[in-house]
């Protein structure tokens, strides 16, 4: 059994909704990222996402397309984060899940890439560019390495959303406008079981209510990106990094 089914699983059993926290390895550099990671499992949240840093990172904001090239700029590449993600591992059980672009693990060598990521720790791999219908690029090393492939499920899939939801690991990140997400989880849940997470800012978590969409978790994107700059500036310390991360953990588990 993967650790995101036992994660997701327990804090259901406790009807608690799952905080994801995200982060891109080696952000703003190596020794800084990890020790930002540790501050992410020490207040709260409940399972990791990492990002591997990209030099052409499509569909993104200016924050995460920053906290990219600060990463890139330390030599952040594969075979590094790598060794980060196991160094991450040793740290902390809770599942740690890769946020990377098909041409990342192609180059890379896909059966290589599945390999290194299950023996240094990976539960869950979200390829972003990899619509369901190429899946199978992958799937066959990521079922023989034990490694969910996680994906993305929005109003516009339309006839898709069956093949989405029969095919699903783990969980579903689940996309709609504020005013549609609500609906549209309550019509996936008539499909599948499988958790749906939802993706929020910090700024709208201010306004949480638990329950409103009935999803099971949340991914908080730019809880650490936007505060790395401050970081950086000694503006705030790591300790006090924890601090906000530990307020947005105790309201989303409230």
């Amino acid at each position: 059994m993967n650790r995101i089914d036992d994660t997701l699983q327990a804090l259901n059993s406790m009807q608690q909704t799952a905080l994801i926290g995200y982060s891109i390895i080696g952000d703003p550099d190596r020794e800084m990222s990890r020790a930002i990671v540790l501050q992410m499992v020490k207040n709260g949240c409940d399972m990791i996402e990492l990002g591997l840093p990209f030099s052409d990172p499509i569909a993104l904001n200016k924050d995460l397309q920053k906290a990219n090239v600060r990463a890139l700029s330390h030599h952040m590449k594969t075979l590094t984060a790598m060794q980060c993600i196991k160094e991450i591992r040793e740290t902390t059980a809770i599942p740690l899940i890769l946020n990377v672009y098909y041409n990342q693990i192609f180059c890379y060598g896909t059966d290589k890439f599945f390999c290194e990521a299950s023996s240094n720790g990976v539960d869950g791999i979200f390829i972003g560019d990899l619509p369901i219908e190429h899946q199978h690029e992958v799937m066959e090393s990521a079922q023989k390495y034990n490694i969910y492939i996680l994906s993305l499920i929005t109003p516009a899939s339309s006839k898709r959303i069956k093949k989405i939801t029969d095919n699903a690991q783990g969980y579903l990140y689940c996309a709609a406008k504020e005013e549609d997400l609500s609906g549209f989880i309550e019509a996936l849940n008539m499909e599948t079981s499988i958790p749906k997470i939802i993706t929020m800012n910090k700024e709208n978590l201010l306004d949480f209510k638990k329950g409103k969409y009935t999803e099971d978790g949340i991914r908080v994107e730019d809880m650490i990106i936007k505060e790395i700059p401050r970081l950086l500036e000694t503006e705030i310390t790591l300790e006090e990094l924890g601090r906000i991360i530990k307020e947005i953990s105790n309201r989303v588990h409230q």
